[in-house]
């Protein structure tokens, strides 16, 4: 968040404090998360409150909240949450009860007999939880939450070590048998709070635990909390406490216990995966650092659980392809920064008229026309953001300035430069020509200003591209769709794509196509030789590309949305409504 904006959120800040009479009130800043979430303690005289700050629309306090009301409904004999002061979710601001200071990793340094203490009194708060029955408003933990999840390993950290996608199928390959145990085993579901560790339990008078950051909780398999707890992710949990937390736990419990114990162990490899994953895209995308140190305790995590032996074609995945060295190797930052792949600059294209908008686009430009309350340009930039592009080229033309101040107002990255096309026009081609020295000399993203996805699938179209993206055979990767596949879309096609082997061919004359170029693509610098800046459409490289035998494309399997026109736009807002809520 830039300086401007931070002041402009203080001072949000200050009149919501003033307007719930907590005007004077000393702020200071206690700690964020993996978030972008931020909380300051709030201070008068002998009282002392917590503020959650969680900015729209990146953040929301509202799931918090909605949570908070399941556990309070649970009872405080079983899970104690911090009341709720003052709310105002369109703001996204919460003041909380402050369960002060002492916190659960802190509070057990150096007194096992404590650490041990208390560990037990958590586990007998999770065997308490359990036995309500779950609330049905949360969301299922279900095969596909779990296969996006630990999808962050291959996205992340996997590219990162490798400098290339590799090794992805094979990933996903050896964790079939754990995923099919997940989905098909039968077990009683129960409240999950995923993220019930030492870091969010807070120590209390007479010993009691308080419950922090529970707003991703769902409905699951009960050992995934306990595994939160036994395998921390930041500190190190002896195995000998692992197992005495783990009998105490199964002494209430009421099924298989070697089944439990399967669940156990694939659920701590899911997480410790996906936390791996999630510690990379803070460095690489957020530019956190602090996480980097705890990589190879993590692994040390993952390793735990491989011995169950529906665990062993993952461990083999990993002998062949991450061996125990390359585990425990401390993460260099620069190293990770050298090696990780394609695909971190992108331009947006936004300098366009819009006239097929019609009176939408008289006083607004199209890349702000709204769908769903978020304009097209902001979805565009989320999307270069949550798959790590570092900087993002937008050109302007039709009212510019608008623009500008939009970009200008985000909150969060990546860098922009703007390449200014106010004086001419320059066409998909020639706009890019211009923005060639922004953009540098490695392949980058180009993306439609009014191309409209939403990631729905396992991965990321941004990330997508870049996977599928082969610079020794392409010089451009479309994203591609099947015609009937695309809601909204009413024209003819523009391509043939084999499936197979990822190659394009161009309609040309051909009076339809089975395939449609999405608006986005990835390219290489190379591209534009011996061209020069004007008016001319990208289309001319699509051309060159093919009469070389290097134009491919990657079919995209999510949600894409035709927003051409204003009767499109009506669809996509009702359809997105419905999807997004």
């Amino acid at each position: 968040m830039t300086q401007r904006l931070r002041e402009k959120r203080d001072q949000i800040i200050d009149d919501f404090l003033q307007q719930n009479g907590m005007s004077g009130w000393q702020r200071k800043v206690i700690a964020g998360d993996a978030s972008f979430r931020r909380y300051e303690r709030l201070k008068k005289g002998e009282q002392s409150l917590i503020l959650m700050d969680a900015p729209p629309p990146i953040e929301s306090v509202i799931a918090f909240l909605q949570v908070t009301d399941i556990l309070q409904s649970c009872g405080s004999d079983k899970i104690i949450t911090p009341k709720i002061i003052a709310k105002d979710e369109a703001l996204g601001l919460l003041v909380l009860s402050d369960f002060g200071s002492d916190v659960l990793k802190k509070a057990v340094e150096g007194s096992p007999e404590r650490e041990k203490r208390l560990y037990l009194k958590a586990i007998s708060i999770l065997s308490d939880l359990h036995k309500e029955d779950p609330a049905e408003a949360l969301p299922e933990y279900d095969e596909a939450l779990y296969h996006r999840e630990v999808s962050l390993f291959a996205d992340w950290y996997m590219p990162a070590i490798f400098g290339d996608y590799r090794g992805r199928d094979a990933f996903f390959k050896s964790l079939e048998p754990a995923l099919k145990f997940l989905s098909q085993t039968p077990f009683q579901k129960k409240i999950v709070l995923r993220d019930y560790h030492a870091e969010n339990l807070m120590v209390l008078e007479a010993d009691h635990l308080g419950q922090l950051d529970y707003q991703d909780a769902v409905i699951g398999h009960p050992a995934y909390d306990l595994v939160s707890l036994t395998q921390d992710a930041r500190r190190i949990v002896s195995p000998d406490l692992e197992e005495a937390c783990l009998r105490q736990y199964l002494s209430n419990y009421t099924g298989n216990e070697q089944e439990f114990r399967t669940f156990y162990a694939i659920l701590g490899a899911q997480r410790s995966l996906k936390i791996i994953g999630i510690f990379y895209r803070l460095f690489l995308r957020d530019q956190k650092e602090d996480y980097l140190p705890y990589i190879s305790h993590v692994w040390q995590m993952v390793e735990r659980n491989l011995q169950a032996p529906i665990l062993k074609p993952l461990r083999d995945f990993l002998e062949q392809y991450i061996p125990q060295q390359r585990r425990k190797a401390v993460a260099d930052s620069n190293m990770i920064r050298d090696k990780f792949p394609i695909g971190t600059n992108a331009m947006i294209m936004a300098a366009g008229k819009g006239t097929r908008m019609g009176e939408l686009s008289h006083h607004t430009p199209k890349p702000l026309v709204q769908v769903n309350g978020i304009s097209l340009l902001d979805r565009a930039m989320d999307h270069c953001f949550h798959a790590g592009v570092q900087r993002v080229v937008v050109n302007v033309h039709h009212l510019a300035s608008q623009i500008e101040t939009a970009l200008e107002n985000r909150p969060i990255g990546p860098q922009v430069l703007l390449s200014d096309e106010r004086e001419a026009l320059l066409e998909t081609g020639g706009g890019v020509m211009k923005a060639l020295p922004l953009l540098g000399k490695d392949p980058f993203y180009v993306i439609n200003s009014d191309a409209l996805w939403i990631d729905t699938g396992e991965r990321q179209l941004l990330q997508q591209l870049a996977a599928d993206f082969d610079e020794s055979r392409m010089d451009i990767c479309l994203a591609v769709m099947r015609v009937e596949e695309a809601p909204g879309y009413d024209g003819v096609g523009d391509l043939f794509f084999n499936e197979v082997s990822g190659e394009v061919e161009l309609r040309g004359n051909a009076p339809s196509a089975s395939h449609m170029f999405a608006g986005v693509r990835l390219m290489k610098a190379t591209c534009f030789d011996g061209e020069e800046i004007g008016q001319w459409s990208m289309r001319r490289l699509f051309r060159k590309a093919e009469a070389k035998g290097r134009l491919f494309g990657s079919l995209y399997k999510g949600t894409w949305l035709h927003v051409g026109d204003p009767d499109a736009r009506n669809e996509a807002d009702n359809l997105l409504k419905k999807i997004e809520g």
